[in-house]
């Protein structure tokens, strides 16, 4: 999940969303921040405005608790789905920078979650059409969950892209706009099965505490 503009959660409308907006304010007031992943990164470079603006960017959004949790169940839609297909250990990390050194930019990114042990698996339409419905289930349970319909990202969908150029010829009979929007519908009809929202809510607190670990 690449960095967005800030997120609006109506907890009039969104009730079960309080609890998890309270924990984040709470950790933004006893002093807690995001740890940003620089790994990578030249120290050259980390002295520069864009690598410098961003990380201040970074930190200002992660002061408004509504961004946090929204960011949260984005990355718990994608958690959640993956271990539901069999990927096991999955891991939330955190907002951090990336240095592309190709082109010589530096990219940042809210939160990630890192696969685990996946199973050897034949590349077939079924396959794609999962790991498509894992990308974009994460926008769909933000949105879902919290009713936050601002732009969220589309680095998802840039991923996806890539993949989808990459897939043989055979394995892209459909659009990759179809297929984007069949991983869509099949995420949003996953999400209204009670036990995997019950796992996604169980993330966003676990997820908010791994979010904000520095100081």
């Amino acid at each position: 999940m690449s960095i967005a503009n800030i997120y609006t959660i109506d907890e009039r409308l969104y009730p079960e969303c309080k609890p998890f907006i309270e924990q984040a304010a709470a950790l933004i007031k006893a002093g807690r921040l995001p740890r940003i992943e620089i790994t990578g990164v030249p120290f050259s470079i980390r002295s520069k405005a864009p690598f410098r603006n961003y990380r201040t960017q970074i930190y200002e959004l992660f002061r408004d608790p509504a961004y946090a949790v929204g960011t949260c169940f984005h990355e718990g839609g994608h958690g959640v789905l993956m271990e539901e297909d069999g990927i096991s250990n999955c891991t939330f990390h955190g907002p951090g920078i990336r240095y592309v050194r190709e082109s010589r930019l530096v990219l940042p990114y809210g939160a990630k979650i890192e696969p685990g042990q996946e199973r050897i698996r034949t590349v077939d339409a079924a396959l794609i059409l999962e790991r498509t419905t894992q990308l974009a289930v994460g926008e769909v349970a933000m949105q879902k969950f919290t009713g936050i319909m601002e732009t969220s990202d589309d680095e998802d969908y840039k991923d996806f892209l890539r993949k989808y150029a990459t897939m043989p010829d055979e394995l892209r009979a459909e659009k990759p706009e179809d297929l984007w929007k069949r991983a869509q519908e099949i995420a949003r009809t996953r999400l209204d099965i009670p036990e995997t929202k019950v796992k996604i809510f169980a993330k966003v607190p676990e997820y908010l505490t791994l979010l904000y670990s520095a100081s």
